[in-house]
């Protein structure tokens, strides 16, 4: 899981600096939580907000480091893993 590296990067780059945002995620979310659209959907009202916090880099990063050798589909309130 490589992304799993770079996601690890963020979390230690962020630890040191002073960070508003994180942005160019896919979206692909409601704003709901956990909620997210049909693939493909050609439309997206009420799409989730773009930015993520440093606490959304923490529990991503505690979620794939979780996940052992193998990244499996698992929702968050503000962010899904789907691997591909």
């Amino acid at each position: 899981m490589a992304f799993r590296s770079s996601i690890r990067r963020l979390v230690e780059f962020t630890s040191s600096r002073q960070v508003t945002w994180v942005l160019g995620t896919h979206i692909e979310m409601t704003n709901q939580p956990g909620g997210d659209f049909e693939i493909r959907s050609p439309s997206h009202p009420n799409e989730c907000k773009l930015e993520v916090t440093r606490e959304h880099l923490l529990e991503l990063n505690e979620a794939v480091t979780g996940m052992g050798d193998e990244a499996k589909h698992e929702v968050h309130d503000d962010f899904i893993i789907a691997p591909v």
